[in-house]
């Protein structure tokens, strides 16, 4: 994938394509607080879109949930070494910010996926804020009236 753009009309501009050295495979989920901070997935970091099945089979943790400050340009990785990390929402109250990940691609123990979203109120704190949730969910949205 490209980066993190911004698109307006005819015009596309990069905000960023790599963090801590690391340039995005796949960018996935986006979605920006009131204080225009943009959080957003990276869902691997070492397959692209066409490859990412591979993430997969080699069930290894290659997500990373990120932030990016336009009025500093800062890319910061809030949380690395997570499954296929997507979905991102800003909490009502912009007190935190609900991301979804896989726990286990493929679970050794036979039990299959298991997934869980979470929430992160300062970076490096994560919280549980779901888990278990049936199939394999795809994105986050807040309805605006207390429902993810």
């Amino acid at each position: 994938m490209l980066g993190l753009l911004r698109i307006t009309g005819n015009s596309t501009l990069l905000l960023t394509d790599e963090a801590d050295g690391r340039k995005f495979k796949l960018t996935e989920a986006v979605d920006i607080a009131e204080d225009g901070i943009i959080y957003f997935t990276d869902a691997s970091c070492k397959y692209n879109l066409k490859d990412y099945i591979f993430d997969d089979l080699e069930g290894k943790p290659h997500g990373r949930f990120m932030s990016f400050d336009p009025k500093t340009k800062t890319t910061r990785v809030l949380v690395s070494d997570i499954y296929f990390a997507n979905g991102v929402a800003v909490s009502f109250d912009q007190a935190y910010v609900v991301f979804y990940i896989y726990n286990l691609p493929f679970d050794v123990a036979g039990e299959g996926v298991k997934s869980i979203t979470s929430k992160v109120r300062n970076p490096g704190s994560v919280d549980k804020f779901i888990d278990d949730l049936p199939g394999v969910p795809d994105n986050i949205h807040y309805d605006g009236q207390g429902i993810y």
